[in-house]
């Protein structure tokens, strides 16, 4: 999820050019199998700067535009589940949680979306 702050620099009936920070957050889990199987948590946080440019098409319809760059940082929380034989009929589950705390992160997006403007004045 992010969010961008978008200030107006330059407005028209038909356009308008804006520009602001932005931040956001994300959350995503899974399961792994391969060499070891584990599950994983990964949460991130980011701010960055963004510059948008919506068209108005109609007066309920825009395109929208935004290029930008953000920086954040990932949190990671694995957790590996091996099994392993003490003697030949006992077998023992051993788990492990690795937590990888700072996984920083620089990038540049493009992206392109439709606004539906229901009661909203753009002039």
């Amino acid at each position: 999820m992010d969010h961008a702050f978008g200030f107006g620099i330059f407005k028209t009936e038909k356009i308008r050019l804006w520009l602001g920070p932005k931040f956001g957050f994300g959350y995503a889990w899974g399961e792994y199998s391969g060499n070891r199987n584990y599950t994983y948590k990964h949460g991130d946080i980011f701010v960055g700067a963004v510059m948008g440019l919506n068209l108005h098409l109609t007066s309920l319809l825009s395109m929208a535009f935004e290029a930008g760059y953000n920086y954040g940082t990932l949190l990671s929380i694995r957790k590996t589940s091996e099994e392993t034989t003490e003697t030949s009929t006992e077998y023992k589950k051993e788990v492990k949680f690795k937590i990888d705390q700072n996984h920083p992160y620089h990038e540049g997006f493009i992206t392109v979306g439709i606004l539906f403007r229901i009661k909203d004045q753009y002039r």
